[in-house]
């Protein structure tokens, strides 16, 4: 079983419920950990759209890191997502940001997510799910990428509160 980081977003429609619905996708083939809080941030990279809300799913899962990236991606086909322009708008993008501590590089998969240690929309929820998460590549904590991400790069706007969103945070977590 490996040890994995997600990451979710959504800027297209009603973007807490297309969380809601891949963190329920997301319980039906692996064990969910933990889930941060949603944060709404800016886009990255494409300025003229709708902000994002975004979150990070702790889980672990028995496959490889190339099937799960698979099973993402036909997760994202499920819950609506279209081919699209890199960085444009989506209803749904689910990401692998971690897997234990492997370290992979190939043209289709790059673990740690090559962007991770850039967006604060991922290292903000991670370290609010464990504080003391190293970066598998320098052993550096995450925690101190984020002290250092300079305000330029910086593009969450705040913490969204929503009690649909504890709900199915609570539905998913007792699975366990």
């Amino acid at each position: 079983m490996g040890k994995i980081f997600i990451g979710l977003g959504s800027n297209l429609g009603d973007r807490g419920k297309n969380l809601i619905a891949a963190i329920n996708l997301l319980s039906q083939s692996m064990k969910i950990e933990a889930v941060s809080s949603i944060y709404e941030t800016e886009p990255w990279g494409e300025p003229n759209q709708q902000n994002f809300y975004n979150a990070v799913v702790n889980a672990n899962c028995g496959i490889s890191p190339f099937e799960l990236l698979k099973n993402l991606k036909d997760m994202e086909k499920k819950l609506g997502r279209k081919k699209d322009k890199r960085k444009g708008t989506r209803i749904i993008d689910l990401d692998i940001l971690l897997f234990g501590k492997e370290i992979i590089a190939t043209d289709k998969l790059t673990i740690p997510h090559k962007q991770l240690l850039l967006r604060d929309f991922f290292l903000e929820p991670i370290l609010e799910i464990n504080s003391d998460l190293l970066n598998p590549t320098d052993n550096i904590p995450l925690s101190e990428y984020l002290e250092r991400m300079p305000v330029q790069l910086r593009t969450i706007v705040s913490k969204i509160e929503s009690k649909d969103w504890e709900q199915a945070i609570d539905k998913v977590l007792s699975k366990k």
